[in-house]
């Protein structure tokens, strides 16, 4: 059997149309790249000593986004830390895992979360919180069984089969008319004893002012709410204090001092297993607080702090 060979004779090459033109497709190329180092070094200082380092790295670059880990011991301090959008512990029957993602930490179980770090939550101040969710943007007060913002609040709304039973709040705001208030929260039915005390105090140099002592006072009211019922007044108290303004041969400027306090201690009798929420509210206040003299300009030495608490416990 032959075997048939093709072949080309007398080639011809003749004028025709104009060639289409042909190019390389240009496209934007994606980029990814790992990087591992380990590295131990020493440094010889100027007093004849050595110090070691010692420091290992990953790196996990794609597009320009990269995440990964750096570890430095040079025998004082080792630092250890992590670049990364997620960062998850799971245990090897993956029962149960935890998450770090956006500066906080997340952990998921049964429909329930705890959450803490950053700042987060519908209002965005919450710092801690338990509840039912699994989204960090939709945490609020009102959904939440624990939570503590980062205003110093704080509330817990669940139950306890033994022992006390204790709610405490505050404000810190300065003012003749703060208030301070407390979620609605489980009871056992046993008496309440609740203790709401005002504390303020104020001194500072003054740009001007007349030399004498004014008496400070205010209504303190406990209202409480019983199964989401209307507030009512359950106790009352009028508390005390004084500014005194004087000149400081020292400093050689008017200065004044101002101060207003009290506590009060009330046993809820009332008998129920509802919820209950309690809340303090101030009236009637005389005198010179807050400060109403005119502050001198710059002045370091100013200090002024008030605190609106409210605690209850049920045994």
């Amino acid at each position: 059997m032959t075997e048939a060979v093709s072949s080309f004779r007398r080639l011809k090459l003749e004028l025709g149309a104009a060639p289409t033109v042909w190019s390389d497709e240009v496209t934007a190329a994606a980029t990814a790249s790992a990087t591992q180092a380990l590295e131990v070094r020493a440094t010889n200082l100027e007093n004849g000593q050595s110090q070691l380092q010692a420091s290992y790295t990953w790196a996990l670059d794609v597009n320009g986004r990269a995440i990964g880990m750096t570890s430095v011991n040079n025998g004082a301090i080792g630092r250890i830390r992590f670049v990364a959008d997620i960062f998850g512990i799971v245990d090897p029957n993956n029962t149960g895992s935890s998450t770090y993602e956006g500066g906080r930490w997340l952990t998921r179980s049964g429909g329930y979360m705890l959450a803490h770090g950053k700042p987060f939550g519908t209002s965005g101040d919450l710092l801690f919180w338990i509840g039912v969710g699994s989204n960090v943007a939709a945490c609020s007060k009102a959904n939440g069984l624990f939570w503590v913002d980062n205003k110093g609040n704080g509330y817990f709304g669940g139950s306890l089969s033994a022992g006390l039973r204790r709610n405490a709040y505050r404000s810190t705001a300065v003012s003749t008319a703060a208030t301070v208030e407390s979620p609605p929260f489980g009871t056992g039915g046993a008496p309440k004893t609740v203790v709401f005390s005002l504390g303020y105090y104020n001194s500072g140099y003054l740009d001007s002012g007349t030399p004498g002592v004014v008496a400070n006072s205010v209504i303190m009211t406990l209202q409480r709410s019983y199964n989401g019922g209307a507030w009512e007044n359950v106790s009352s108290m009028q508390v005390g204090g004084q500014t005194t303004v004087y000149y400081d041969d020292l400093w050689g400027r008017d200065s004044h001092e101002a101060s207003v306090g009290g506590s009060v201690t009330f046993t809820d009798g009332l008998p129920g297993t509802g919820t209950f929420a309690y809340r303090v509210l101030l009236s009637g206040a005389t005198g010179l607080w807050p400060i109403t003299l005119a502050e001198a300009n710059g002045s370091n030495f100013h200090i002024g702090s008030q605190e609106l608490s409210l605690i209850s416990t049920e045994g």
